[in-house]
């Protein structure tokens, strides 16, 4: 996973506008990559520039649809192209296929059903063959819409780009953890400048505490005993890794004070 972390606002004197700010943020990914990986985007993405430079690119994609997107549906048979709003696509998609996954809610862990099922379709004036994923969830009324350019011909590859969207989930619980714990909304500065320093900051922050996670396991272990108030098995390490850290870095300032 790629760590990129850039302030970004429309009242900002320079600022380009927010789809070239996304490309360059992509393009800066995608060379350091080398190509390599996907791009999971939310409903936020969904715009037809961005989608033309991806294509333009070559660069891999799924992307959540907000549904008023026209498409052109392609038949397999005689290729012939219809053009639809993905919302209607997605009403008309049938969803035979079906898998369980497991999620947390409130610490515990539950079974949820998936129905998924795919439509081949192409974007207005692009030549390049894609796939709309439909997922169904019970109890939800609308459907998921996942635009793609993966291949997607059975039922496997559906599932695993669906999955691939669910774990888009992780970089959530990031920026919830940033806001939350790190508290990068409670800013106190007023130039841009300091502004970015302070993002700055908060990337080396979370980077540190992966790093932790990734590299010294038992150093992690032992700041989670140190974070005795909170649960004993959070649904997000970061915030347990936090905790422990205060508690380490008060104990030491503690340590050194004078009286």
């Amino acid at each position: 996973m790629h760590v990129l972390l850039e302030p970004f606002s429309h009242n900002e004197p320079e600022s380009p506008g927010q789809n070239p700010v996304v490309i360059e943020a992509v393009d800066k990914t995608f060379k350091i990559t080398g190509k390599r990986g996907i791009l999971i985007t939310d409903r936020g993405f969904d715009s037809s520039i961005l989608f033309s430079h991806w294509l333009d690119n070559k660069y891999r994609f799924v992307a959540r649809l907000i549904g008023n997107r026209h498409l052109l549906l392609v038949y397999a048979n005689c290729r012939q192209l219809i053009p639809i709003r993905a919302d209607q696509l997605a009403e008309q998609t049938k969803t035979p296929y079906r898998f369980y996954k497991t999620v947390k809610r409130n610490g515990k862990i539950v079974f949820r059903t998936c129905q998924i099922g795919w439509a081949k379709v192409r974007l207005p004036g692009r030549e390049e063959d894609l796939a709309m994923i439909v997922s169904r969830i019970p109890g939800v009324d609308k459907p998921m819409m996942l635009l793609t350019n993966l291949p997607v011909e059975n039922a496997r590859e559906a599932k695993h780009i669906m999955l691939y969207y669910v774990r888009r989930w992780e970089c959530e619980e990031a920026i919830r953890f940033l806001k939350s714990q790190v508290n990068i909304e409670m800013i106190r500065v007023f130039r841009w400048s300091a502004i970015q320093r302070l993002v700055l900051l908060a990337v080396l922050v979370m980077i540190h505490i992966a790093w932790i996670v990734e590299a010294e396991p038992n150093l992690a272990e032992r700041l989670i005993c140190l974070s005795q108030p909170l649960p004993d098995k959070p649904d997000f390490l970061s915030y347990r890794l936090l905790a422990g850290l205060t508690v380490a870095i008060n104990a030491c300032f503690g340590c050194t004070r004078t009286y």
